[in-house]
């Protein structure tokens, strides 16, 4: 995982699905921000595979918008795309202006990625901007669309996923199936979550103060009189 070993540089470290496999362990076991020095070559593979997957990697890490601006300026449009995603969750105005600004990228993973970005900071009118790009002449926005309604989660899109079906386009028919069917099997957690919830118990009704007795001596015996 480290430059400068076996003679390697920096693009080169990473190579095979042995160092795909060591970001997954990094990933899991190690999520805050120590690894930030020692990953910081991973963008710039020479595989556009694993500079992507460590723009993915690095960036959670970073969690910064200047970085995330100076990954969009490079080429590799996975890369970009990857960069945006791991800002997902920050919802401070710099980040939602950054993705703002890629809600019209032309790469459709850049767009997508930057609608999801803005659904998971709470900005609002995300749900119709994503029926709007539904509504592209590019077949790759269209489909970007139908996967984005997937990930909101959004029963309301179901009406607009169904339309897609008849699309032209066979990937955008495929992503729009794949789509209804995720949205479709949320909808039963929900709902099977919801059946499975403790019904609301009746009130219990207080009880009644018991009335109050005291014991008298009396003699050998007892009796008992009620309080004033």
């Amino acid at each position: 995982m480290l430059p400068g070993r076996n003679h390697l540089g920096p693009g080169e470290v990473l190579n095979g699905k042995a160092a795909e496999r060591a970001m997954v362990i990094l990933d899991q076991t190690s999520p805050g921000p120590r690894l930030r020095s020692v990953v910081a070559h991973l963008p710039n593979s020479t595989d556009p595979r694993h500079s992507s997957k460590g723009a993915l990697f690095l960036g959670r890490r970073v969690n910064h918008p200047a970085w995330t601006a100076r990954q969009l300026l490079r080429e590799d449009q996975r890369l970009r795309a990857n960069a945006l995603e791991a800002s997902w969750g920050t919802k401070s105005e710099a980040a939602i202006r950054i993705l703002e600004a890629c809600v019209g990228d032309p790469n459709p993973r850049v767009a997508g990625n930057a609608l999801i970005g803005l659904h998971l900071a709470m900005c609002p009118g995300v749900p119709a901007r994503v029926l709007a790009l539904s509504e592209s002449t590019e077949p790759g926005l269209r489909s970007t669309a139908a996967w984005v309604m997937a990930r909101i989660g959004d029963p309301a899109f179901i009406s607009r996923l169904t339309a897609l079906l008849r699309d032209e386009s066979p990937r955008v028919r495929s992503t729009a199936v794949r789509s209804l069917i995720e949205i479709g099997r949320a909808e039963k957690r929900r709902i099977a979550g919801s059946a499975l919830e403790p019904a609301a118990a009746e009130p219990v009704p207080a009880p009644l103060p018991a009335e109050a007795f005291e014991l008298m001596l009396d003699g050998s015996s007892f009796r008992s009189r009620k309080r004033a």
